[in-house]
């Protein structure tokens, strides 16, 4: 946060945000862009982050750069395919086998798109939306 942020909005979430040691997040998306910076900030304030991501090998390079810079950061890395039920309901089951104590937030960050070439419906029969980039 520059100085300017600081002395409009007084707060930046490495110095005031508190501990969240014991507390599990949930992070749709986590591989790139604000799901990332979620789970990093996360990780930083020492919670343990599930990074929900429809690329494990995505997934898996951007655990590696939050570990570079966050010593000890627990993160989970978990397949998890927004457009399908099936997906998200095999992805809320392994997390709540994984933490019998429960998840403390959920962080939906995923989104769907429909990208060249695919059906505008997912399997489940649900309209993709395309976000952002002149499309809709």
């Amino acid at each position: 946060m520059d100085a300017l942020s600081r002395l409009l909005w007084g707060w930046d979430a490495r110095l005031h945000a508190p501990d969240q040691f014991g507390r599990v997040f949930v992070v749709t998306g986590a591989n790139s862009g604000l799901g990332a910076e979620a789970a990093l900030r996360l990780a930083e304030r020492r919670a343990t982050v599930v990074m929900g991501v429809r690329s494990l090998a995505d997934g898996a390079r951007a655990a590696e750069a939050i570990r570079a810079r966050v010593a000890g950061a627990k993160l989970l890395v978990a397949h998890v395919d927004v457009a399908s039920f099936t997906s998200v309901r095999a992805f809320a089951s392994r997390v709540d086998a994984s933490f019998p104590g429960g998840v403390h937030a959920l962080i939906n960050n995923a989104g769907v798109l429909n990208p060249p070439g695919r059906p505008a419906v997912t399997d489940d029969g649900l309209e993709v939306r395309t976000f952002g980039g002149g499309g809709g």
